[in-house]
């Protein structure tokens, strides 16, 4: 495109636009890197049009939109690259902000859980509560506290906290990408915004949980190996608020900080003997300083929940799903092949860096680095394959930390003129670093999801029909929320007293585990008809007869619950709509 001035021709996609053309570009540019979330999420356009179809649309505009970034000082492969980043961003944002809405119904299978276990922590005075408050298993500090912030503000909108939550799962992964571009010591420049949303496209193919991205924001912004005191305090605070999120996450800062200090302090010339006199007593005392932290947590835990520490040692006893390793309707790639497509290219690329000659650790650090990559890669795929879990790539979530830093490092020292820029690599690692670059960029938008907006008013009839039964059972006996309970925590159902037991989550972790001990008393209570009114969603005796994901999970339901309910209980009134049941007792049987 040319446009004649004088004798001057000014090109909209020069490498350097001027005058009101510049302006006039960059809006351009806004335009088009805007449009694929607005496409998707404001019009739903690309999910007519098929996988392929919208994959290739994303980037197609997306790169437009980068080579019209009016950045001088970047080449047109460069500005592709950079419009690339924010194109998947915004889809990857737009999808979870288009998500919210005030519709009172969960979400997602344990979305109203959560909602009401984080009110424990801020609400549950407001609850007419019979017998005691008891805090789930599955609630802890760490996550609940974050994720019920909203609760301080007076309307309790469920909306605002659907907001919230998707506002933990982005800002604090933007904020990490931040933080590792700060160990770079460099004026600001395109480089750094660049990482930062990579960072944040990277950790999003798990997703991780904020607290333990919060935790290690603390650790990289303030680990300093000449600064001993202040990063053992930071590994002490870092350590105690992640274990207050899962007690499994407090090896994660001392792990984190002990990784940054060798990666930044190589001195591959000095002995073993030397290495393990200079740095192994600072190691074993920040290691020291972790647990510590970790051991507080728990003991924080037990005064606040009045639960035995470590409580998450319950789901031990969920059996191994070994064949989820592999292909599955669960999670269709399996938890090794997605882990080889999301982190394969820069794994191999790592070990490309680090045994290229200059760039090697201390051997030390390199068995450490080793034992710390194996052990976050070895617990990460066990978690992943118990019944329960693998649905993604999240219970990785300390190995795709650790290796962003390892990432981060190698960035920091190619602006250090450490390593070779990559133009002048060999081919190999070069297609190895623009894979790795792209895979995040191609999961974000292959991964993207339709948006089922609901109208305004969806649930509300269904809202009403629950409040009718809910007030005509009141009076015959206990009400069971087996599910739903985010209905009392913000008033969509007000003045019924809440059973605490028997709560969804709750239920099925036992159901997984097999533990008869607990349903014992849950039975007795069914049997005895001690509820006038079970809401749940919809249930079968029957098995599946097509296969769908989490199906052993289902049948742990199917076997300990939906099998012994509909003993005692029969479903009065089906709410298919919004996926909720209302159970009443079967009269006239014999117990």
């Amino acid at each position: 495109m040319a446009i004649h001035q004088g004798k001057k021709q000014l090109d909209l996609f020069s490498d350097n636009p001027i005058g009101k053309w510049r302006w006039f570009r960059g809006f351009l540019s806004a335009i088009l890197l805007i449009a694929p979330a607005i496409l998707l999420y404001g019009l739903s356009i690309g999910f007519v049009t098929g996988l392929t179809v919208r994959i290739l649309g994303i980037l197609i505009l997306s790169s437009l939109g980068g080579i019209l970034l009016p950045l001088r000082e970047l080449s047109k492969i460069q500005r592709v690259f950079l419009g690339l980043l924010i194109g998947a961003t915004l889809v990857s944002i737009g999808e979870g902000y288009a998500r919210v809405s005030d519709y009172p119904f969960s979400l997602s299978w344990s979305e109203g859980s959560r909602f009401w276990g984080n009110s424990l922590f801020f609400i549950r005075d407001q609850y007419q509560v019979i017998n005691e408050h008891i805090v789930p298993n599955y609630v802890t500090l760490g996550l609940s506290l974050l994720r019920g912030l909203p609760y301080l503000i007076s309307d309790r909108s469920i909306a605002l906290h659907r907001m919230w939550e998707v506002t933990l799962w982005i800002v604090p992964s933007l904020i990490l990408g931040w933080t590792l571009t700060r160990r770079w010591r460099t004026k600001m420049s395109w480089k750094h915004m660049a990482f930062l949303l990579w960072s944040y496209l990277f950790l999003a193919q798990g997703p991780i949980y904020p607290p333990l991205i919060l935790a290690t924001i603390l650790v990289v912004l303030l680990t300093d190996g000449n600064k001993p005191a202040r990063t053992a305090a930071v590994v002490f605070l870092a350590s105690l608020f992640a274990g207050l999120g899962r007690w499994t996450w407090m090896i994660a800062p001392t792990t984190y900080a002990i990784l940054l200090m060798m990666l930044e302090n190589r001195e591959p010339e000095i002995s073993i003997s030397e290495y393990i006199r200079k740095r192994f007593p600072f190691y074993f005392a920040l290691i020291a300083v972790g647990l510590l932290g970790g051991l507080l947590s728990q003991g924080i835990s037990v005064l606040v929940t009045h639960r035995p520490p470590f409580i998450y040692l319950g789901s031990m006893n969920h059996p191994l799903l070994w064949d989820r390793l592999f292909p599955n309707i669960t999670f269709a790639p399996g938890i090794l092949l997605g882990l080889i497509v999301a982190v394969g290219p820069l794994i191999l690329l790592l070990i490309w860096t680090f045994t290229s000659r200059g760039q090697r650790l201390h051997p030390v650090s390199t068995s450490l680095l080793l034992l710390i990559g194996v052990t976050l890669l070895t617990g990460g795929m066990v978690v992943s394959v118990k019944m329960g879990a693998g649905g993604d790539l999240h219970d990785l979530d300390m190995f795709l930390i650790f290796l962003l830093i390892l990432a981060n490092d190698i960035v920091r020292r190619i602006i250090h003129g450490q390593l070779d820029r990559p133009e002048l690599w060999p081919e190999f690692p070069q297609g190895l670093a623009l894979i790795a670059f792209v895979t995040p960029i191609l999961w974000a938008v292959a991964t993207s999801q339709e948006v089922d907006f609901l109208p305004s008013d969806k649930g509300v009839e269904e809202l009403q029909i629950i409040s009718r039964e809910v007030d005509k059972a009141v009076l015959e006996g206990d009400i069971l929320f087996l599910e739903q309970r985010q209905l009392m925590a913000f008033g969509f159902i007000e003045n019924v007293p809440l059973v605490p037991e028997y709560e969804l989550v709750e239920v099925m972790d036992h159901a997984m585990a097999g533990d008869e001990a607990y349903f014992h008393e849950f039975y007795q209570d069914l049997e005895g008809r001690r509820f006038s009114l079970i809401i749940a969603s919809g249930m079968s005796r029957e098995k599946h007869r097509v296969p769908h994901p989490f199906e052993e999970e289902s049948e742990a339901w199917r076997k300990y619950v939906a099998i012994r309910l509909f003993d005692w209980y029969s479903p009065m009134v089906r709410l298919d709509d919004v996926g909720v049941w209302l159970y009443k007792p079967i009269i006239g049987i014999e117990d």
